[in-house]
């Protein structure tokens, strides 16, 4: 026995401050664990949010190449349609001119008319 008490005896026990201090690191260790599973759980949640970024920005980019593609469509209809546009104003302004002259020259060939038919009635009286 006395063998026994000496190791009882060498051995020291622990302090209240050394308990204290291990029941400390087994929190921090709980701690630390929590906290990595956390940084986990958010480089997963960072990781689907870059893929649906991703995801989405390519979308925007074919949605986007897509409107300048309609855009572009619609300004050459529209480019179209203003030369045609054009062309049929340009058609009328010569159809109405065309008509204008057609009155004027109705007019003077009944104004000659009445001078000949004028003039025939003098020859006959004559």
């Amino acid at each position: 026995m006395g063998i026994l008490s000496r190791k009882e005896a060498e051995v020291p026990k622990e302090s209240e401050e050394v308990k204290a201090l291990k029941a400390e690191l087994e929190k921090t260790r709980v701690v630390k664990e929590k906290l990595k599973m956390t940084v986990t759980r958010v480089r997963k949640e960072c990781d689907v949010l870059r893929d649906v970024k991703m995801t989405m920005v390519k979308a925007l980019e074919r949605a986007t190449k897509r409107a300048r593609k309609e855009e572009w469509s619609r300004n050459k209809f529209r480019g179209a349609l203003w030369g045609s546009s054009n062309e049929l104003k340009l058609r009328r302004a010569e159809r109405d001119e065309s008509r204008l002259e057609s009155m004027v020259l109705e007019d003077k060939l009944k104004a000659c008319q009445r001078a000949k038919r004028s003039l025939t009635e003098q020859l006959s009286r004559t």
